[in-house]
C-alpha cells in the first residue's frame, strides 16, 4: 500500500489509516507459488484480472490443470476467448485500455491523467467498479464507497503522506484534496508531489540525502546464480523465449488484428543455419521442440545471429491461434529466489523434424474445427472477412471427409463446390461458394512452395468474384511470393521487393526508403532492412571471390 513493505510499523500504520484491525501481515504469494497453492487445494477461489496465465506462466500445463480443478475461477477480461477464459466459472466483461479513465505512472515517476477514448462496450465495466460492487455485496460498503477513479486516487495520495515526514520516498499527499474537476484536469507531473514540491520533483536526491537510516546511498553486492539445469546429449540446445516486434504478451488483442500478423503469421522456432543443417532441418520445415516439461510444434526459421547451441521461440502464440504453440508449457517453474521471476531465458531443449506429407492454405468465412490437422495456425482476414489457416496434414487426411463432416463451427449457407485434384502431387484445390461469394477456399500440395501467395488468397475474400470459379481454381495467374514476406508492414513492402532493390543498387537505408518507402514510417523494420543490406553485401563479396578464384 503506497509503496510500504510489511514491517510491523507499516502494518500498524496502514491499519490505522484504514481503521482496519484485520489486515494482512505478510505479502501475498508470487505467481508460481500462487498456482502451486491452487493445485494443492490451499486456494479454492481465484480471481484473474486482465492476464492469461495458462499461456504466460512457466509449467503452463500444470497451471491449466490447477485452474481446471479449482472450485471457483473468476476471470475479468475484455476478450471473451482466451486460453484462460475457457476455464472460468464466472467470466466478467471488463473495459479495455481505451475505455478506461484514471491515471498512469511511467518509469520516470510521471503521473499522467488518462481519459477514455471510447465509451464502454456492451456490459463491460472498469476493474475498479467491478471490485467495488463485489466488495459491497460481501458487506464492505463503507470501506468501498468509491464513486469514481478520483475517489480512489485521493485516498491513495492521502495514504502516501500519512505519518510520512519525509521518511518514505513515495509521497503524493499534495494531490489528496483534488476535486473531481481538478482531478480531471490534472497535468502530468513527477512524484514526489508534496507541500514543499506541489509541482512535482523532476530529479531525486539532489540534496545528496537518501531514504535510508544513514541518509547515504547503499550499494548491494549480489552474486550471479548459475542456471539450475545444464545442456546435455538429450537436450543440447538452449531455449530462449521472448517477444517479436508486432505482438504483445499472449495475443489476446493483437492476435485479432490482421495487420499485426502480416510480418510474422505463424509460431516459429529460430535456429542458427549451421545447427539446422546438423539436425537435418530446413527453413519452412515443421519441428517438434521438446524439453523435460513438455513439447510444442513450430515452423523452422534460420537466424545467423543466434549462437550454435541456441534456439528462440516467441511467447505469444496460444491455443486460440495455433496448435501446440504455448511455449510456457516447456519452461520449468524455476524462479529467482528474491523476485520470483521465472527462468524464461534458458531451458535445455531438443528438436526434431516432423515429416509432413502435405501442406495446405485455407481461407474460410467461419472458424474451422482443426482437430484433424497435424498442425495449424490462423490469421484473421482483413476487415473481419474470415480466417486464413496454414496447415500441415497427415497422409490419412482427406478433404472430402473434412467438408462432408461439416467441420465448420457455423454451418453457414448451402454451398456449391468447384474442385481440382492431382493425386500424384497431392495437389487439391477446392472452392465452396454461394452465388454471391466464396465461403471456403482450400489449396493443398505436398510441396509447400507450390501453394498460392497468401496475399492473393486473402484478396479473393476482399473483392467480389465472377460466377465462374474455374480460372481461380487452376491458379494459373497466382503470384507465388510476388512480394515475399512482408518486412515493412506499414507500407506493405515485402522481402523480395527489398532484395531486388538492394541487388539493383539501392544498398543503403536512405536509398531503400526513397525507392520503396520502407522504413520511413514507424521504423520498426529498420533492423531487418540493415540485416538484408548486409546479407546481400556479403553474398556479393562471396560471389566476387568465387569469380576471382575461378579466373585465376
Amino acid at each position: 500500500a503506497a509503496h510500504m513493505d510489511y514491517s510491523n510499523e507499516n502494518i500498524q500504520r496502514v491499519g490505522e489509516f484504514w481503521s482496519a484491525d484485520n489486515i494482512s501481515h505478510t505479502p501475498g504469494l508470487k505467481a508460481v507459488d500462487l498456482f502451486d497453492a491452487v493445485a494443492s487445494g490451499e486456494i479454492k477461489a481465484i480471481w484473474i484480472i486482465g492476464t492469461n496465465p495458462v499461456v504466460s506462466m512457466p509449467n503452463a500445463d500444470a497451471v491449466m490443470t490447477a485452474l481446471a480443478q479449482c472450485e471457483t475461477v473468476i476471470v475479468s477480461d475484455c476478450v471473451a476467448q482466451t486460453d484462460t477464459t475457457r476455464l472460468a466459472d464466472i467470466l466478467l466483461p471488463a473495459c479495455g485500455w481505451g475505455e478506461k479513465s484514471g491515471t498512469v505512472t511511467n518509469s520516470e515517476r510521471r503521473i499522467s491523467r488518462q481519459r477514455n477514448l471510447l465509451p464502454s462496450q456492451g456490459q463491460a465495466q472498469p476493474d475498479w467498479w467491478i471490485l467495488t460492487q463485489v466488495a459491497r455485496a460481501m458487506g464492505y460498503s463503507d470501506a468501498f464507497n468509491y464513486a469514481s477513479p478520483r475517489d480512489i486516487f485521493v485516498e491513495h495520495a492521502a495514504l502516501s503522506g500519512y505519518e510520512n515526514n519525509g521518511q518514505r520516498l513515495f509521497d503524493i499527499s499534495a494531490l489528496s484534496q483534488l476535486s473531481e474537476q481538478e482531478y480531471d484536469q490534472l497535468q502530468p507531473l513527477q512524484w514526489p508531489v508534496t507541500a514543499n514540491a506541489p509541482a512535482g520533483t523532476k530529479r531525486l536526491f539532489e540534496d545528496g540525502i537518501f531514504c535510508t537510516t544513514s541518509g547515504r546511498a547503499q550499494f548491494i553486492d549480489t552474486q550471479p546464480i548459475m542456471t539450475v539445469r545444464s545442456l546435455s546429449t538429450d537436450y543440447p540446445l538452449a531455449l530462449n523465449t521472448g517477444r517479436i516486434r508486432d505482438q504483445w504478451h499472449t495475443m489476446t488483442r493483437t492476435g485479432n488484428t490482421h495487420r499485426l500478423l502480416e510480418h510474422t503469421s505463424q509460431p516459429f522456432v529460430a535456429i542458427n543455419p549451421a545447427t539446422a543443417r546438423d539436425f537435418g532441418i530446413l527453413p519452412g520445415d515443421l519441428a517438434l521442440v521438446n524439453t523435460t516439461q513438455g513439447s510444442m510444434q513450430a515452423i523452422v526459421v534460420t537466424d545467423a545471429g543466434l549462437q550454435l547451441s541456441d534456439i528462440f521461440i516467441p511467447i505469444h502464440w496460444n491455443d486460440q491461434f495455433a496448435s501446440r504453440a504455448r511455449v510456457g508449457a516447456m519452461v520449468a517453474a524455476i524462479v529467482d529466489p528474491i523476485s520470483g521471476q521465472p527462468a524464461f531465458k534458458f531451458t535445455p531443449a531438443n528438436l526434431v523434424k516432423v515429416e509432413v506429407p502435405s501442406w495446405a492454405i485455407i481461407a474460410s468465412r467461419t472458424r474451422l474445427d482443426c482437430s484433424g490437422f497435424l498442425h495449424w495456425s490462423l490469421v484473421p482476414l482483413n476487415n473481419d472477412r474470415g480466417y486464413l489457416y496454414q496447415v500441415a496434414l497427415e497422409d490419412t487426411f482427406t478433404w472430402g471427409d473434412f467438408i462432408t463432416n461439416k467441420r465448420l463451427r457455423e454451418s453457414g449457407p448451402a454451398l456449391a463446390r468447384a474442385q481440382y485434384s492431382d493425386a500424384s502431387q497431392q495437389d487439391e484445390r477446392i472452392m465452396c461458394h454461394t452465388d454471391q461469394r466464396l465461403e471456403l477456399v482450400i489449396f493443398s500440395h505436398q510441396d509447400k512452395s507450390q501453394l498460392p501467395d497468401v496475399v492473393w488468397l486473402q484478396a479473393m475474400f476482399d473483392e467480389p468474384v465472377e460466377a465462374n470459379y474455374w480460372p481461380l481454381l487452376t491458379a494459373r495467374d497466382v503470384p507465388r511470393q510476388a512480394k515475399g514476406r512482408l518486412i515493412c508492414v506499414c507500407l506493405k513492402v515485402g522481402e523480395k521487393q527489398i532484395v531486388d532493390a538492394i541487388d539493383a543498387g539501392a544498398d543503403t537505408i536512405d536509398e531503400l526508403g526513397e525507392q520503396l518507402k520502407c522504413g520511413t514510417n514507424c521504423g520498426s523494420c529498420l533492423p531487418e532492412l540493415r540485416m538484408l543490406i548486409e546479407e546481400r553485401r556479403q553474398l556479393r563479396t562471396r560471389r566476387i571471390q568465387t569469380l576471382n578464384v575461378t579466373a585465376a
